[in-house]
């Protein structure tokens, strides 16, 4: 379910232009996946799990410092919000879209360049493994998250979740009779998958 985030935007500023955001709950009750009108981030992810980790962007720092925030990810057009104190949701999201529009309306990238935030491939095993993990992802980042390769070796595949599915109860299920078949299936010598 999407809601406006805020329920009724912030006056416009003038010079500024009008940005559209909605929240929507995803699987994970701790975060909100807020989808902005236009790109935020190409190409790449984003997360940051920690204060210090928010300090390298402007809007991660900008989130972080509305308090009890547990974590921050991005991705194409939106960003995934955790915090500690799910209940707090329905008068946080309103303060989430205004530092969102701030960062947007500064004209700051998520991530400077030479950010540590990069990765790439190598085998043709893990070649095949990209392909599969790209093939998942759209599912994955529908409910405000994402999946991102972080190893193989020795016929074990190692992901991490972020955002809304770092945490998940459902994680776990997604994993091994979702994404772990698919995995063997187009990899035989995969035999695991594991988050971590």
């Amino acid at each position: 379910m999407a809601t406006e985030a805020p329920n009724s935007p912030p006056p416009t500023p003038p010079g500024k232009e009008a940005i559209r955001i909605l929240a929507s709950a995803t699987p994970n009750p701790a975060s909100l996946k807020f989808t902005v009108d236009r790109p935020l981030i190409e190409g790449r992810t984003a997360q940051f799990r920690t204060a210090e980790e928010a300090e390298e962007s402007s809007l991660a720092r900008r989130i972080w410092a509305l308090g009890n925030v547990t974590g921050v990810f991005v991705a194409g057009t939106f960003v995934t919000v955790t915090r500690e104190d799910p209940d707090a949701w329905p008068a946080e999201a309103k303060r989430v879209g205004v530092a969102i529009r701030e960062h947007l309306w500064s004209g700051e990238p998520v991530l400077p360049k030479g950010s540590k935030q990069a990765s790439g491939p190598v085998s043709e095993t893990e070649r095949k493994i990209l392909k599969v993990l790209e093939e998942v992802r759209p599912y994955v980042q529908g409910d405000g998250g994402d999946i991102i390769y972080a190893g193989y070796e020795a016929g074990t595949v190692r992901v991490v979740l972020q955002g809304s599915c770092a945490g998940c109860p459902s994680s776990t299920q997604t994993l091994r009779l979702g994404i772990e078949t698919r995995l063997k299936e187009a990899c035989p010598e995969v035999k695991e998958l594991v988050a971590i």
